[in-house]
Formats: C-alpha cells, structure tokens, sequence
C-alpha cells in the first residue's frame, strides 16, 4: 500500500480506538495499516482505497479545545490549498463521539469542509444544556435530530432551567 503514515496528533489513538497492531510495529514512513469507517455523511471511508494519494489522518475529540484550534488551520494551510493536487484531510473521531455530536460540536464550530469519520455503535447522549459556546441555553422548545444510517428522526424537546 503506498499509503503511508503521517504522525499528526494522538498518533497512538488509531491503535487503541481501532483495534490495530501495537504502536511499536508501525514506524514513521511505513504503510498504514487499512480500516473502514463511516464518515458524517453516511459513507464507507476505507484507507485502502485512497492508495496513490497523500491522506492526513487527524485524530480528534469532538469537544477537544486543541483539536478545534487545530482543524481550521489544517483547512485552510494543507487540505484547500493541496486537494485538487490528491492530497486528503480526514478527521478521525476517537472520543466515540456520535456523528451528531461531531457535526454540531466538531464541524460546526470549525466549519471544515473536509471528511470526518466516526465508529459505529450503540451511542447515549447526554445534554448539559449549553451551546457550542459552553454557555447556558434559555429555557424553550428546541428540536434534535437523531440520525443512523439512512433514518432520521427529528423531534421536539421542551427544556426548563
């Protein structure tokens, strides 16, 4: 595979989030080891079939403060200058963080365009009543959304502080 490892941040999380091979059997420059996950918008991202082009793996956090700061820059420095050249920003989500958490906390505060993918599983969401900017909503009705692959379901929930 000719696809290789680029050491970006939190390395070390694609092994313990994804089940991989210890993080003393990959060193910098060899092949990636392959995975599948979906993306935010319901498709299968495989490593495997980015084969030829330069793919940057950028391990986040959907609340993590750093990685907020960090993903506009990689927008706008590496992923918009370079992507009609091959080059791929993908945000892997490691917190096990739902895809709407990472849509409204991640992709909405940052607005990057690039592709973020996530774990499938059974996930529990629990809001503290703040916005993406930590502060308290006022009490109201408020719509959510839940999404599992191609079902969505909105709904009302009224919230009283």
């Amino acid at each position: 595979m000719n696809v290789k490892i680029l050491l970006i941040t939190l390395v070390m999380a694609i092994f313990a989030g994804f089940g991989q091979t210890a993080l003393s059997a990959v060193e910098v420059g060899d092949d990636a080891p392959d995975f599948e996950l979906m993306d935010t918008d319901d498709n299968l991202f495989r490593l495997e079939s980015q084969r030829g082009n330069i793919v940057l793996l950028f391990f986040l956090g959907f609340s993590c403060s750093t990685c907020k700061t960090e993903a506009p820059y990689l927008e706008n420095n590496i992923y918009l200058p370079f992507r009609d050249r091959g080059v791929q920003v993908v945000g892997v989500e490691i917190w096990g963080g739902t895809e709407t958490l990472i849509e409204a906390y991640f992709i909405g505060y940052t607005g990057i365009t690039f592709s973020a993918v996530h774990k499938s599983g059974f996930f529990k969401i629990v809001w503290d009543g703040r916005d993406k900017n930590a502060k308290m909503v006022s009490s109201g009705v408020y719509l959510y959304t839940l999404k599992a692959g191609n079902t969505r379901v909105t709904k009302r929930m009224l919230f009283i502080r």
